[in-house]
C-alpha cells in the first residue's frame, strides 16, 4: 500500500494542488493512526488505504479545479500546512491535532 502511495507521488502529484498531495500525507497518518483512536477505514467511508486515497485525491481535484486562482492559492496554502504538520507530527495525537487544527476529516 505505502510502495503504491510513493508510486503515485514519483509518478505526476509533484505538479498537482496542494490540496490533492495532502492526501498522500493524510493517507499515511490513518494508516499508521486509525486503530489507536479507535477507528477503522470504513469509519471513514473507504474500504482501505488505497480506496480512502483514491476518493480524497478525486475529491480534492474537483473540487480545487473549481477554484478561482486568488481562492485556489489561499486553500492550497492551507493544505501545504497541513501537508508539514502531518510529516512533522511525531505522535497520533499530534497528526490529529494537525488535522483538527486544518478541519480535515
Amino acid at each position: 500500500m505505502r510502495a503504491l502511495l510513493l508510486l503515485l507521488t514519483v509518478l505526476g502529484l509533484g505538479a498537482c494542488h496542494p490540496c490533492v498531495e495532502v492526501c498522500n500525507d493524510q493517507a499515511t497518518a490513518y494508516e499508521a493512526c486509525l486503530s489507536e483512536w479507535g477507528l477503522g477505514w470504513s469509519d471513514l467511508g473507504a474500504a482501505d488505504v488505497d480506496a480512502w486515497w483514491e476518493r480524497c485525491s478525486d475529491d480534492q481535484e474537483v473540487w480545487t479545479d473549481g477554484l478561482d486562482s486568488t481562492r485556489s492559492d489561499a486553500e492550497g496554502a492551507q493544505c501545504s500546512g497541513l501537508r508539514d504538520g502531518l510529516r512533522l507530527a511525531q505522535t497520533c495525537d499530534d497528526r490529529w491535532a494537525a488535522m483538527v487544527e486544518y478541519g480535515g476529516y
